[in-house]
């Protein structure tokens, strides 16, 4: 239920602040009107407040698009995509209400704008519809690629935030003109239908901006879900000629302790070596301080320090940089795939299964270890 309010409140938000500023700012003058760039920073910097005030609630998605891309990339269940829309369109729709009862006060009246997306002759710049249609899926499909990097495993999310809301910046300043940029189907639905009254073109028109955000945020969803956006695994060291993990995750150092898996984020190798020989009494120091090298900067963060077993896409990654790239393995992917499951299986006891641990048991089981004394 909370994440519902989120989405709502968030969508809410969106709507009210960047729709109203594109109306009622945009009908002043002098030092109480805005330009193109105030419009899209109104939205930009709304996404980012949203983003730190309910992304640890929900993630503040606050558009179908950015919640249909994480379906599609395996990030979220389709129940909860349908309660994220349906969130998302109610919240747009009470945005577009509140703003219509603010805009119905002014004395002189207005025009009946609630900032409606559209296309065609009257609007803007009066492109066309396959104009309009292009900006729209390639526009949502950037706006994804942005998000579902920003917030993959490894990569710096306390950053995300900016990083987002400057994209939705960057994609208002070109298309403002084009469509009054949606990349956002619940931002366009809103508004089109409070507004019908005063223009009902608005509501004959939102089936572009509902299939074209979809289409560009679906084809960006499944580059990450097939592995060809999606972060790797480990850090190396610096310099190192080979890298493992993305370097999103040499974000800011986590100060917590990992939970159950093994010791603080900052530790030495000797902290490490202690946990591994939970598993392995007799274990090589030097070969642990090996792989403590090679993780680098990867185990000051505790998602990349640790190894999801349960994550299809990470075993995989684990198998080809690890397995077949840093060891050289030429075993079949089935065989490996068994002994990854095998130290799994036998960390199962851990919580959370650090990565040093994992590799160190993995390169012993094939007889690896020298490579890292």
């Amino acid at each position: 239920m909370k994440k519902a309010v989120a989405e709502f409140i968030g969508t809410f938000a969106l709507v009210l602040i960047g729709c109203g500023t594109a109306v009622i700012a945009g009908m002043g003058s002098g030092p109480t009107s805005v330009d193109i760039l105030g419009i899209a920073a109104a939205f930009g910097l709304t996404i980012v407040a949203m983003a730190y005030g309910i992304g640890q609630v929900s993630g503040c998605h606050i558009n179908p698009a950015v919640s249909f891309g994480a379906l599609v990339a395996g990030r979220m269940t389709v129940g909860d995509f349908v309660v994220y829309v349906i969130a998302q369109i109610l919240g747009a729709i009470a945005g577009a209400a509140v703003l219509y009862l603010i805009l119905s006060g002014k004395a002189s009246g207005w025009t009946g704008s609630l900032g409606q997306n559209g296309w065609g002759p009257g609007y803007l710049g009066e492109y066309d519809v396959g104009a309009a249609f292009t900006y729209e899926a390639v526009g949502t499909f950037l706006f994804l690629v942005c998000i579902l990097g920003v917030t993959q495993k490894g990569a710096p999310v306390g950053l995300a935030g900016l990083a987002i809301g400057f994209t939705l910046v960057a994609l208002h300043l070109l298309g403002i003109n084009i469509t009054g940029t949606s990349v956002n189907p619940a931002r366009s639905f809103g508004p089109a239908l409070v507004g019908f009254g005063s223009n009902p073109q608005a509501l004959h028109q939102i089936w572009l901006f509902i299939a074209a955000p979809l289409i560009g945020a679906g084809f960006a969803g499944l580059l990450f879900k097939s592995g060809l956006l999606a972060a790797d695994d480990v850090v190396p060291v610096r310099g190192a000629a080979d890298s493992d993990v993305a370097p999103g995750a040499s974000a800011p150092v986590e100060p917590a302790t990992l939970k159950a898996g093994g010791p603080p984020a900052s530790s030495s190798s000797k902290d490490w070596a202690a946990h591994v020989k939970k598993y392995a009494a007799n274990a090589d120091d030097d070969a642990i301080a090996g792989i403590v090298r090679y993780l680098g900067i990867a185990l000051r963060k505790r998602d990349s320090s640790l190894v999801a077993f349960a994550d299809k896409q990470e075993v995989a990654r684990v198998r080809t940089n690890f397995l077949q790239k840093k060891l050289g393995l030429p075993h079949p992917e089935a065989e490996l795939n068994e002994a990854i499951a095998a130290v799994g299986q036998q960390m199962k006891g851990d919580r959370s299964k650090n990565r040093v641990t994992v590799y160190y048991l993995l390169a012993d089981r094939f007889g690896k270890l020298s490579m890292f004394r």
